[in-house]
């Protein structure tokens, strides 16, 4: 799965939520402000390895790593 938009606070929430069910994995993280910033430098709380690389990617980046299901906000 992919979240675009994950630096707002509803993208945000959703990756804490994610990154605590024990059947979903996040695949890409995209914020365009935030590109190839550290996830963790923003939500602390959402732990390393989480998010493939830990940092945040374009919404073109998410997407061509072929997620089943995409969040856009």
């Amino acid at each position: 799965m992919a979240v675009l938009g994950a630096s707002g606070f509803a993208g945000g929430e959703l990756l804490r939520i994610l990154a605590h069910h024990p059947s979903m994995t996040v695949a890409a993280a995209a914020a365009s402000s935030k590109v190839g910033r550290p996830v963790g430098e923003q939500y602390p709380w959402i732990p390393p390895g989480t998010i493939p690389g830990d940092v945040y990617v374009t919404a073109d980046q998410a997407l061509a790593c072929g997620p089943d299901l995409v969040f856009e906000f």
